[in-house]
């Protein structure tokens, strides 16, 4: 099964000649302290998005469950918001949050 999907995906790619490539326009104009600085993260904002979790899906890159996390989300949304404030005023992502698991799952042709 694998093979085959290695097949399929490497039939799709070409490798491309990246040696004239153009530079891209910048389509940002303001100044550097304008850039995500008045992006707007809240506490309600991460309560909500908490509370819409689907406790059927599987557990994401951390191992935690949908369920739990909608269980805790009281204890939890102060920690994920000065979390989110913090990587926002740096201008950095944690490296735990760019981590993502891709099953392919097999469907039968019909």
């Amino acid at each position: 099964m694998a093979e085959k999907f290695n097949e399929c995906f490497a039939s799709t790619f070409t490798k491309e000649d990246i040696t004239c490539v153009p530079d891209a326009d910048e389509v940002f104009h303001g100044t550097s302290e304008e850039t995500l600085y008045d992006m707007d993260v809240n506490t309600d904002m991460i309560e909500d998005k908490l509370s819409k979790l689907r406790t059927d899906k599987a557990p994401g890159a951390n191992g935690m469950s949908p369920w739990l996390l909608k269980e805790i989300q009281e204890l939890l949304v102060t920690p994920i918001y000065f979390l989110a404030r913090k990587s926002l005023d740096e201008g950095a992502v944690p490296d735990d949050w760019r981590i993502v698991h891709v099953s392919p799952i097999y469907k039968k042709r019909m």
